[in-house]
């Protein structure tokens, strides 16, 4: 059984709810070709590689590119709001599971999925401590080149608690998550053990249990 399965000890004022059931999901665009494309200060654009940098609380702030007013009006792009939820489509990126919270508005690369709540049942803060918990390769469709189908990511379960549950709990994972990102920089010797908390805490969130 895997992570994504119905889990019987939830809370009673839990459920367990489809993606697509909350969010709006959608994938980016080809990134433009050619160097009149991007500017030092346009609109921003995320590529897969931006993932790497957001900061201890999964918020991305800044990205390598950006793209001229140019290719804002010539080329077919897709922009995410702000507080979307990202991650990789395609590539071997999948197996990374890297997630991040968009902080800004931004343009999107192809190779990478948005999630939007459209649900006033979740929030964004929810919605991205839940798809940490997500191994995205246990719903690739294929082996020798990973990749997410949209169906399949619509699918996919999450724990939902209520509103005033889910800010609590994410105000309590922030809080821990800190002590360990500290921890990790305090001690390079046990290093091992710090970097296998988080996964920990958030099996603890997502069962109730916190």
């Amino acid at each position: 059984m895997n992570k994504q399965t119905v889990n019987k000890q939830l809370p009673h004022d839990w459920r367990q709810i489809a993606l697509g059931e909350i969010t709006r999901i959608f994938a980016g665009s080809s990134a433009p070709q050619g160097k009149d494309f991007f500017s030092e200060s346009g609109a921003p654009f995320v590529r897969v590689s931006d993932l790497g940098n957001c900061n201890a609380a999964g918020i991305l702030e800044t990205t390598r590119d950006h793209l001229s007013q140019q290719a804002v009006a010539e080329c077919p792009l897709v922009k995410a709001p702000k507080g979307a939820v990202l991650f990789p489509k395609s590539g071997a990126a999948i197996a990374t599971n890297r997630r991040a919270v968009l902080g800004m508005d931004a343009y999107i690369v192809g190779h990478l999925f948005a999630l939007v709540a459209n649900s006033e049942a979740v929030t964004m803060e929810w919605l991205y401590s839940a798809m940490r918990q997500i191994d995205m390769m246990e719903h690739s469709d294929n082996v020798g080149y990973p990749s997410l189908k949209k169906s399949a990511v619509e699918k996919i379960t999450i724990p939902l608690p209520p509103l005033a549950e889910q800010g609590r709990i994410v105000a309590v994972l922030n809080q821990k998550m800190a002590a360990v990102e500290k921890a990790r920089i305090a001690a390079g010797a046990e290093l091992e053990a710090i970097t296998a908390l988080p996964a920990a805490l958030l099996r603890e969130a997502f069962s109730g249990a916190l």
